[in-house]
This record gives C-alpha cells, structure tokens and sequence, in this order.
C-alpha cells in the first residue's frame, strides 16, 4: 500500500463470533484491552450494557451505539455470524469528527465525503469510495471527481453482503481505481438497517498486497454507524420539532420530570396558563406541590407515591392549583411514567390542562338538570293539588251558597252568618289565589314544548309577575301598565319564561340598593308598526358599557360564583329570536335598565273583553254521570248538583260502563287521569256503551297530561274542563250543553 502502514487506524475495533469470543481485532484494540483480545470471551472484556447491546444486535440485525469499556462509545454492527464492534475514544479519529458532523445537522453527503477526505489523509496512496442505496436503486456515491461512473457501481461488483477482493480487470476497479493510479481495491459490502438499506466501501490500494479484511470491515461498520448517528440526530430534530409544534398548539402546560434527580421541566404554556414565570424556581418537585390546594395535597402526593412505587403506567388525578393571581384553577394532570430495567420510575411527561371552565359548566348543567327535574315535577304537583283544590273551592261555593240563603230566611242569624260568610270568603280567595299560582306552574311546566299558537301576551306577562312576586316584592315596587295586545304567535309557556327571566334579572340588579326607591316596570303595548311590545324595566345599577355586548352569551355572568348559571338572558334572548321576535336593551351605569321585545302580531285581539253571553236556562232536570277516583270531588258534586239534577258518581270507569249502558246519560263528566284505563280506552268504552254518548263527554283534568291524552284531547276537539272550577263556573258549562228541551 505504498509503504502505507494500514494497521495505524486509531480507533479500536474486533469481531464476535457466533459462540461470543473475539475472532478478530486490529492493533489499536491491543492498547485498548491491554493485550491481544483474540479467542477470549467478549463478555471478560466488555462491560454489561456493551454485551446486551451485542446480543441485541445479533438478533435484530440493527446497529447500536452505547457506550462502554474505558470511556469508549462502541458502535456496533452484524456482519454475517459476526458483530463488528468499533471503539471510538471520544470525538477524535474518522468517526469522532464524521459524528460531530452529525451532531451539527449536516447532510449525510458531507458527513460521508467527510469520511473519505480522512480515510485519503490517514493512509496517503489510497481512495476510499462508500455507497448506499435502497430498494429503489443508488441514492449516495462518494468518488474522486470526473471518476463516478452511472449506475450503481459498488453493487455491481459485490452483489452480496460480506468482503470482495477486486484486481486490475475489475469493472469497478477500472472506473474508480485506474484514473487514480490505484489498481486494486478491497470492497466491504453490508446492511446498515437490514435489507431496506445496503452499504459497501471500497479501498483502493496501488499495489496488489490488499488491505486486512478487517480495517475495510472496520471502515463498513464506520459508515454504518455514521449513517445510524444521523438516523438518529433527524429523528431527534424531528421529534424536537414536533414537541415544539405540540406545545405551541396546545394550551395545557407540558411538563417533563426526571424523577430521580428531581429535575422538573416546564412549557412557556405554565406561563401563560397559571401565571407563573419559567424560572429556576419550576425546576423541582417541590415548586410544584407548593401550589397546591392544602385540601387536595395529601391526597395527590399520595396517589403520586402509590403510581410510582407500584409500576403503574400513567397516573391522572384532579385538584386545585393556585394560579400567579391568587385565585386557584381546577387542574386535570395526567403523566406518562417511564421506567430503567430494573423497574425503577426514572421520568414522568405529562400535562396540566386548565378545566376550571368544565367544571364550572358541568356543575352549571348539574343544576339545569335538577331545575328541570323538578320542572317536569311541576306539572304531576299540579295535578296533585288541583283535585283537592276543585273540592276546595266547590264545597267553599257550596257552603257560601247555603248560608247566604239561610242568611236570607233567618233573620235571627244575620249577624253570625255575615261573619261566617266573611270568613269563607276570604278561604275562597286564598284558594283562588292558589289555584292562581298552581295555574302559573302548569304553564310554566309546560316550557319543553315548542308549538307555537295564538297567545295572549298579557296573559304570559300576568304569570311571570305572579311567580316572580317573591323575588320582586321584598326589593321594590311594581309598577304594571298592561294595555290591551292583539294575540300573537308564541308558545305561552316559553314566553313566560322569557319574561320571567328578565323580571328575575331585574330583581338581581336591585338587589344592593335600598328597597324604598327601587321600582320595576312593566308595560304593554303596540307600536306604530301594529308590533306587540313588552318592556321591563328596572331603577337598578346599571349595565356597564363593555359588559353591554355580552349579556345574552350563554354562561355569562356577573353574578358572584354559585349565584347564577348566566343562563337567563340568554335563554330568553333564544327563545324570543325562535318565535320571530327581537328583544333589546337599554341601559347606562346608574341609570338602571329597560329591556323590550317586540313581537309579531295575528290578526284578532286576544285581550279585548269578549261579550259575555246570554244565560240559558236550566229549568230542565239533567241526567248526570260523573267519573273521578276522587272521592271528595264526587261528593262535592253532589251537593251542588244533587237537588238540582239525577246525578250518578263513580270512581271507577268500567263501574260507570254498565249503568251507561243501561241507562244513558245527557251529560258524562269525566276525569282524564283514570286508573286502569287511559282516558282514549274509557271514550271508546263509552262510545260503544250507547249510541251518540261520545258528544256528551266533558273531559275534567289537573294537568298531568300524558303526550297521548294530549294528542287525544286534541283529535276529539271534546269540552275539556281545567281543575279547580268555581260552582258557578260548573254551572255555566252544564248550561251550555244541557239545553232545556232534552240532552245534546
């Protein structure tokens, strides 16, 4: 080799043989292992990791580099029955500068003409070639300039893995080799990852001589493990990059734990999420658990110890953080543990995610959920308190009824009767007034439907003041100016709510003022364009200016927390907007606030006093059934109708089915919410019990309705008679279908 003395390479390097002894090894390995290591037992020579790593490589067929004996990082490759095992003293010799090459991001080109410009430096006289290629054909050549012939030439020559020896008459030798003067080569041909990626380096030698199979071998596991370095610096940069990308796109905190030298690593996002600098402050366990709430402490230390110690994969745990302000952030945590071979926890990654949002919203929806539990309660309370309200008000008519006649024909008894009878009139208003309220929250109950009718608006605002009359009255007065509306297309029962919600609101914004000066205003009334208006106004604080614009978002408020969903405003704005209407504002700070909805019209009037119509007469005796598991409501009806009518009472359907049948009624009042049978099943029965007694049925009912007694009612268009009623109420609707010649 031109007096060139190959044996001088400075990096150490050997082979293993597939029973695990040393078969080959070139001089530096001497100095290295301090005597010549050939024939011995790789596992006397190398420590623990490097023969893992060896045994590793000899199953996978993958190139590693771990660091080993003396300090050296040992790169290692599979070669047939072999691993080639290349010491590397630090960054110095080929290697060294071809890795910091690596480590810098150059190209893998660079780093390979890199190798070659050193292996013409170390050994004058000589040319180094290396080329890789894939499934695919050449991707890299390194030769001489003008000397790189097309195709892949080191495949040519060595279309097999392992070593070549290449004379004068070599193809590979003439391209490359005789331009140079150099008129033989030695070729190493190899797998760096396995068949998907092959390699060869060929040294070009003057003389025929060649060189040790093992420094070419040597210099094949170099090019391998240089390309194997730069693998593995692109994926680190590509990992690096998409960390970062991650952590700018997320909003949580990244955090990276080594576990065991307690060195706690920190995102910019901790920053901008929690309000706390990066600083050398974050970088320990002990920053962190400073922070937490002093009730969650215990528990999430715990539960953290128990993870680690148990060998648990991940560990997620939610508690209380105090933020830079002061104010603590609900904080869902979750980590990735890693562990070392002997199961020891040596890193934690893993993210703090800001939910105090969520949990806020889901105990805001906890609450919508129980109100509208209850709300669909509302309407079975109803009907549990119209029946015995409709036996109320009957037996208090009827007791009135009596004792102003008696007042009438004793005159001896005026005086205590006028007492009596102020007394049980003022029973019957305190039961109107209640059947009033009941009336409002069947209504208001009702809210989950969204089929739009002709409604009073009147009627609606009537009943949001009368369930709001608690919150209001206690806070300021009411000022009602309710002029008569034409109906308009809505839903009664969502636009109750819409106005009781912002009646509500009102009475919120009074609250911290004295009671004496508070007023809230309610007014109704058309515009010039024919539009419905409703206004409600308060003397309140005000809307500030840059809260204006958000006060019909969903879930804002600027109530204290746990004092409202911030739900009201926007519910109504919703559900005005849903029915063709607008809903405005108006308001300064100090100044209180009018809000006002305009709303669509129909042609008639709804509020206009209809004439009342002319008394019938009902000289004429009725034959009455009534049907009602009440028994307090029949016998009520028997003391108002019982002198004045043939009256038959049932608390049982199918009781009353054979006397209809045998004795047929002018008039059936019956109950919709019957045992045993829906109230569709007990009209067919009595449909089929006597001919023409479907038209004679008057339906009574407390609410309750099922959504099929509802769509029945609805298709028979039959007389429906709402609980509680007055005896006189009962007595103009017998009138109305009783007519003095005979039963209709």
């Amino acid at each position: 080799m031109g007096g060139v003395d190959v044996f001088q390479i400075p990096e150490a390097w050997c082979a293993v043989d597939a029973a695990g002894a040393i078969c080959r090894a070139n001089a530096a390995s001497v100095g290295r292992f301090g005597s010549d290591p050939k024939g011995q037992p790789a596992t006397e020579l190398f420590g623990p990791s490097v023969c893992d790593a060896l045994a590793r490589v000899r199953a996978s067929g993958q190139p590693e580099a771990i660091e080993g004996l003396r300090g050296l990082r040992w790169f290692l490759s599979r070669s047939g029955d072999e691993v080639h095992c290349l010491g590397l003293p630090g960054r110095s010799g080929i290697v060294g500068r071809a890795l910091t090459l690596v480590a810098r991001g150059a190209p893998l080109p660079d780093v390979l003409r890199e190798v070659t410009r050193d292996v013409a430096a170390t050994w004058p006289g000589t040319h180094c070639v290396i080329e890789l290629w894939d499934a695919e054909g050449p991707m890299l050549l390194t030769a001489a300039p003008g000397a790189a012939p097309k195709g892949s030439a080191l495949l040519e020559a060595a279309p097999t893995p392992g070593m070549h020896e290449l004379g004068p008459g070599s193809p590979l030798v003439k391209a490359l080799g005789a331009p140079l003067g150099l008129h033989h080569a030695t070729l190493f041909a190899f797998d760096v990852r396995g068949p998907a990626l092959r390699g060869a380096v060929a040294l070009f030698l003057p003389e025929p001589t060649g060189a040790p199979p093992g420094i070419v071998s040597a210099l094949g596991d170099l090019v391998a493990a240089a390309v194997r370095a730069w693998d593995v610096e692109r994926e680190g940069r590509d990992v690096a990059e998409r960390y970062r990308l991650v952590t700018e796109a997320t909003q949580h905190a990244i955090y990276d734990w080594d576990v065991q030298s307690d060195l706690l690593q920190w995102t910019s996002r901790v920053s901008e999420v929690f309000g706390h600098k990066v600083t050398d402050e974050l970088a320990h366990e002990a920053w962190w658990t400073q922070w937490l709430h002093g009730d969650d402490l215990p528990r999430v230390t715990q539960s953290l110890a128990r993870a680690l110690s148990s060998g648990e994969r991940f560990w997620t745990a939610e508690y209380r953080f105090r933020c830079a302000d002061g104010r603590y952030a609900w904080v869902f945590d979750r980590g990735a543990i890693v562990y070392d071979g002997s199961r020891r926890p040596v890193r934690m990654v893993g993210v703090m995610e800001d939910i105090s949002r969520d949990r806020e919203l889901q105990s805001q929806l906890n609450l919508a959920s129980r109100l509208a539990a209850v709300g669909s309660l509302a309407s079975g309370v109803a009907h549990e308190l119209n029946n015995p309200l409709t036996w109320v008000t009957s037996n208090l008519g009827f007791a009135i009824e009596e004792l102003q006649r008696l007042h009438q024909e004793n005159k001896e008894a005026r005086e205590r009767a006028d007492e009596a009878l102020d007394a049980l009139d003022d029973a019957r208003a305190g039961a109107e007034r209640i059947a009033q309220i009941v009336s409002d929250l069947r209504t208001f109950a009702r809210s989950d439907s969204e089929e739009l009718h002709a409604v009073s608006a009147n009627r609606a605002v009537d009943s949001a003041l009368a369930m709001a009359h608690n919150e209001l009255r206690h806070r300021g007065r009411v000022v009602r100016d309710l002029k008569p509306l034409p109906a308009v297309l809505a839903n009664e029962a969502r636009l109750c709510q819409a106005v009781l919600n912002l009646l509500l609101n009102a009475a919120w914004s009074l609250a911290a003022s004295p009671g004496a000066i508070n007023e809230v205003r309610v007014a109704t009334f058309t515009d010039e364009r024919g539009e419905a208006i409703i206004e409600v106004g308060d003397t309140g604080a005000g809307i500030p200016p840059d809260v204006l614009p958000r006060i019909f978002d969903p879930f804002f408020s600027t109530k204290p927390t746990g004092e409202g969903l911030g739900l009201g405003l926007s519910v109504a704005h919703s559900i005005i907007t849903g029915i063709g209407g607008t809903i405005e504002v108006q308001s300064a700070p100090g100044q209180g606030t009018t809000f006002r909805i305009k709303l669509p019209v129909l042609k008639r009037a709804l509020d206009a006093p209809a004439p009342a119509p002319a008394p019938k007469s009902t000289s004429r005796r009725g034959n009455l059934v009534v049907i009602d598991d009440e028994s307090a409501i029949l016998v009520a009806f028997q003391r108002l109708l019982g002198e004045a009518h043939d009256l038959r009472v049932f608390e049982r359907g199918l009781d009353a089915l054979p006397s209809l049948k045998e004795n047929p009624a002018d008039l059936i009042f019956c109950d919709v919410m019957m045992p045993e049978l829906t109230v569709a099943e007990l009209y067919q029965r009595i449909c089929d019990a006597a001919p023409g007694l479907g038209g004679r049925v008057i339906f009574m009912t407390g609410g309750a309705f099922t959504d099929a007694a509802r769509d029945f009612l609805a298709k028979t268009h039959a007389t429906v008679l709402e609980k509680p009623f007055s005896p006189q109420y009962l007595r103009e609707v017998l009138a109305a279908h009783l007519e003095p010649s005979g039963a209709g």
